[in-house]
């Protein structure tokens, strides 16, 4: 559970970041009226970027169940989709952060972590790893029309690309601090999705 007080452009810092309220609002879940903060995270360190998530009174992060007080997570993205209350599933609207809405969010085909749509991080290959300047992400077929994101360890967004008619990515020269990194990579045709991680020494 979530107990915010905070105001509009109210902040506060956790892990070298601070948050900011962009804005104070409302959902409807169960005939309930909740308070929704929309929030957007800078890390202190300037080039990493931000990162927009939201609070939903007495729900939760959108972040995931931790976030932000944990927002680290290497293995696979964690983001609120589906949550029930007494094995009921209300529906939120209107959705937060325009995917969440619990019904159309529950489903198998959105669900992060689905076998069916999450693939093994083997299937992609990232060389020379770890990074360097002509480092390249290589899918296992070529995509059409897809999207790629790579997130700091924080969950901030590095880069952010749409991917067209490509089988590889040059990404090595999108990375510029050390460490740990979680790529996601959409094929919006198929709706197949691939994550994993890697380093930048």
């Amino acid at each position: 559970m979530y107990d915010y007080n905070l105001s509009l452009n109210g902040t506060f810092r956790c892990h070298y970041s601070t948050h900011y309220v962009n804005l104070i609002d409302s959902c409807l879940i169960g005939g309930r009226w909740h308070k929704v903060w929309h929030l957007q995270l800078h890390s202190s360190f300037s080039s990493i970027g931000s990162r927009s998530y939201s609070i939903i009174e007495g729900i939760g992060s959108t972040g995931g169940p931790d976030f932000p007080v944990c927002p680290a997570s290497f293995e696979f993205s964690t983001f609120l989709i589906c949550f029930n209350n007494n094995n009921i599933a209300p529906l939120v609207t209107p959705p937060v952060e325009a995917y969440f809405d619990n019904l159309g969010s529950c489903t198998s085909d959105v669900r992060l972590g689905d076998a069916n749509t999450l693939k093994k991080e083997a299937e992609i290959s990232i060389y020379p790893n770890p990074i360097v300047p002509v480092s390249k992400i290589v899918f296992p077929l070529k995509i059409n029309t897809g999207h790629l994101r790579i997130y700091s360890y924080l969950g901030l967004i590095i880069y952010d690309a749409v991917i067209n008619n490509a089988q590889e990515i040059l990404i090595g020269n999108k990375i510029h601090h050390q460490g740990i990194y979680i790529y996601q990579v959409t094929n919006l045709e198929t709706g197949v999705k691939y994550e994993g991680k890697f380093v930048f020494e």
